[in-house]
């Protein structure tokens, strides 16, 4: 799976604080990554739009936010990627044999926009990996359990009717089952492909928008860097 003395990769919690830049994340930051030993002034951020655009990621920059994409790819040692989450999946992707790393962001809207398969194929396009050598890691979500949704995007999902839930005239999504769908149809094996079982919204130790609905949003760090 994803453990490997070639990568550092985790995610913060609430305990850590607010991670969001424009909302005075700079300092949680600079506390958090010190103590995680990666340099500050390399971290790579992507500033999210609940889309699907995948960004090839160079030494040139380094210390940047990327705008309007949700997905970040690297080939290069010590440069970390990271981006925020408070209920949607971070999805952490490593090719060992090819020494690529990848970082994505996706809420229901990235699922259905199929932001895993954009990843994979990034790096099978432009890094020459192969599918069957990449690993990867469903992080912290908002489980099955509390993804509920109505009628009005339940269209979004027609190709995916295994993954999900009528019950007691609720409907719920599986949205890391759908992830691991598309990554298996994509030619990821089973046996690399790993879901946390931490929930954002049951667990207190995260931030949850749904749970919380705050005035602004609180939000975890995701992080992966090549050594």
């Amino acid at each position: 799976m994803m453990k490997s003395n070639k990568i550092i990769w985790g995610n913060s919690d609430k305990s850590d604080g607010q991670m969001i830049l424009r909302l005075g994340g700079l300092k949680n930051r600079e506390v958090f990554f010190k103590r995680k030993g990666i340099p500050l002034d390399q971290l790579v951020s992507a500033d999210l739009i609940h889309g699907n655009l995948v960004t090839k990621i160079t030494k040139a920059d380094a210390g940047r936010e990327i705008k309007a994409s949700d997905g970040l790819v690297t080939d290069v040692s010590y440069l970390p990627l990271s981006l925020t989450f408070a209920d949607c999946l971070p999805l952490y992707f490593f090719d060992e044999k090819k020494g690529v790393i990848g970082l994505a962001h996706a809420g229901w809207r990235g699922v259905v926009k199929e932001i895993a398969i954009l990843m994979i194929e990034t790096m099978v396009n432009s890094y020459s990996s192969q599918a069957a050598d990449i690993s990867v890691y469903i992080g912290p979500h908002l489980q099955v359990c509390h993804f509920e949704i109505k009628d009005d995007i339940l269209t979004y999902f027609k190709k995916y009717q295994r993954q999900i839930i009528y019950q007691e005239g609720k409907i719920r999504v599986n949205l890391a089952e759908i992830v691991k769908k598309q990554l298996i149809d994509k030619g990821i094996s089973p046996k690399k492909i790993e879901i946390s079982s931490d929930c954002t919204y049951c667990q207190n130790n995260f931030f949850s928008f749904r749970r919380d609905k705050p005035k602004d949003v609180m939000a975890q760090i995701a992080y992966i860097m090549k050594k």
